[in-house]
């Protein structure tokens, strides 16, 4: 099983006016993992809904609805669309500190120099 994620959040919305990233705030709360493999967290839910179906693919995407791929077809998830800010609350407690660096790591460039510890 696969999980895609697009339009991660606002911090990572390009603008296509300047290419320039908005809301830079949100990335500089990224830096401290807050895993914990001992809680069930809140996008097992989608994980479990996933396993049920027997989901080949999870895509999420701002302002869209959780979307199955189950024997090749696209199936939307009977929940509400997922906003800029839940998409962080659902993603970011799943990666341990080497799994957050390692994003911090591969999305500097879309920073475009920008500090990310900053």
């Amino acid at each position: 099983m696969s999980l895609c994620i697009g339009k991660f959040s606002s911090a990572h919305r390009l603008s296509s006016a300047n290419g320039k990233i908005r809301n830079m705030a949100r990335a500089r709360d990224w830096l401290k993992s807050t895993f914990d493999p001992n809680k069930d967290i809140e996008i097992n839910k989608i994980f479990k809904l996933a396993v049920k179906h027997k989901a080949s693919d999870i895509h999420l995407q701002v302002d869209r609805p959780p979307v199955l791929r189950i024997r090749g077809n696209l199936k939307e998830l009977e929940m509400p669309p997922i906003a800029e800010g839940q998409m962080v609350d659902l993603t970011f407690p799943m990666m341990d500190q080497r799994n957050l660096d390692i994003f911090i790591a591969t999305a500097r460039g879309l920073f475009q120099g920008r500090d990310l510890q900053g």
